[in-house]
């Protein structure tokens, strides 16, 4: 399977978890690639949350999801993604990972120092995030920046993916769809197979 049957396949999954969850398509695609990437390590499993501000003139912040602070090593993820609804892929730039990386370490910056939370409707699961993220914010070891993308990662790409926001330090993970078409591929692989002995007889 290439890229582009890989995208095709993908766009027919989020089209039928957006008409059963009733996400629009970004949600859908969100939590479509949440779901796959749940036993990644690196990834967790992820709470829906969808939160989009102004914190300031020239900061935005923008969030789709995030996963529990984790009591094994002190980590957090949060999540945004990119939905791109042309039949082909695309090219995902520099300049849009940097638009979402910030949004990311705006609303982890903005937890941390100035309390978001206050500003947050408490039944929203970003609330639960603002909140963590100020609660432990002397404990965290690291805080994971998911960019999920159904577009091809520029190979110009070049940034450092580590930095430290606000004193904590963070790692940037992109998903494009040549990273996610290698994730699906490898779950239908590790599918098991049952077998019913009963079938074979005594």
């Amino acid at each position: 399977m290439d890229d582009s049957e890989f995208g095709i396949e993908l766009r027919q999954l989020v089209v039928r978890r957006a008409a059963s969850d009733h996400l629009v398509d970004t949600l859908a695609f969100v939590t479509e690639v949440a779901d796959r990437l749940q036993e990644d390590p690196a990834f967790g499993e992820m709470i829906l949350a969808d939160d989009t501000r102004q914190l300031s003139k020239s900061r935005q912040s923008k969030i789709h999801g995030f996963s529990a602070l984790d009591e094994s090593d002190r980590s957090i993820s949060v999540v945004v993604g990119k939905w791109n609804d042309d039949p082909e892929a695309g090219s995902l730039s520099t300049a849009e990972i940097d638009q979402m990386r910030g949004w990311l370490e705006n609303f982890v910056s903005a937890s941390l120092n100035d309390g978001l939370d206050q500003e947050i409707t408490e039944s929203s699961p970003a609330y639960e995030l603002a909140t963590t993220l100020r609660s432990y914010c002397d404990s965290i070891s690291c805080i994971r920046l998911h960019v999920l993308s159904n577009q091809l990662l520029s190979k110009g790409y070049r940034r450092e993916s580590r930095s430290i926001v606000s004193g904590v330090p963070t790692e940037l993970h992109i998903w494009d769809l040549s990273r996610l078409k290698a994730v699906y591929l490898s779950s239908r692989e590790r599918e098991i197979v049952q077998i019913e002995l009963a079938d074979f007889g005594t």
